[in-house]
C-alpha cells in the first residue's frame, strides 16, 4: 500500500536494510588509515612527474605568479594554504620566491585600500566644495557670487576698460 509517499507493508524490516545497505569494498581497497600516508606521497609523486625538486617548484612558482595575475578580489587564502604545506615539505629557502609574491599581493590590497580611502575623501571635499560655491549666489536672480564678480572684473580691467572688441580707444 501506498500512502504519503513512504511505502507501507506488514513488516517496515526489509525496507529499513534496504535504506541502511553499504557495498562491500573491494578487495584490494586501501583502508582509510593509510590515506594520510598518500597525501603526504602527492609530492613525492609530483616531484618525479617534474624530474627534480626545483623544476617542480619553478613551475609553481609560474603558475602561482599566473593565478595571482587573474586574481580579482585579493584573496589568497588558497595559496597561502598551499604555499604552507610546500615550505614543510621542501623549505623556506626554495619557496621565497612564492612567498614574496603573496606578499606583494598583500601590499597591494592594502595600498589600494588606501588610495581608494584617498579617493573617497577627496570626492566628499568636492562635492562639499561645489555645495559651498552654490550658496554664495542666487542664480534666479541673476546675480553672481562675490568671488565670480571679482574675477570678472578684474578680467575686465586687465583686458583694458577702454578698448573696445576691436582694440579701438572709446
Amino acid at each position: 500500500i501506498f500512502l504519503g509517499g513512504s511505502v507501507q507493508t506488514g513488516s517496515d524490516a526489509p525496507f529499513q536494510r534496504a535504506q541502511e545497505w553499504v557495498p562491500k569494498p573491494p578487495p584490494d581497497a586501501t583502508p582509510i588509515e593509510d590515506y594520510a600516508e598518500q597525501k603526504i606521497d602527492i609530492f613525492s609523486t609530483l616531484v618525479n612527474i617534474y624530474g627534480s625538486k626545483d623544476v617542480f617548484v619553478n613551475e609553481y612558482r609560474n603558475m602561482l605568479g599566473e593565478k595571482l595575475w587573474n586574481l580579482t578580489d585579493y584573496d589568497t587564502k588558497d595559496e597561502v594554504r598551499t604555499l604552507e604545506l610546500l615550505k614543510l615539505r621542501f623549505g623556506e629557502a626554495v619557496t621565497n620566491h612564492c612567498s614574496i609574491m603573496l606578499q606583494d599581493v598583500v601590499e597591494s590590497k592594502r595600498l589600494d585600500g588606501l588610495v581608494q580611502k584617498k579617493l573617497q575623501e577627496s570626492k566628499a571635499v568636492e562635492a562639499e566644495h561645489a555645495s559651498d560655491e552654490g550658496d554664495e549666489g542666487d542664480s534666479s536672480l541673476g546675480m553672481l557670487p562675490p568671488r565670480r564678480a571679482n574675477e570678472g572684473l578684474a578680467s575686465y580691467i586687465e583686458r583694458g576698460a577702454g578698448s573696445t572688441t576691436d582694440g579701438e580707444e572709446r
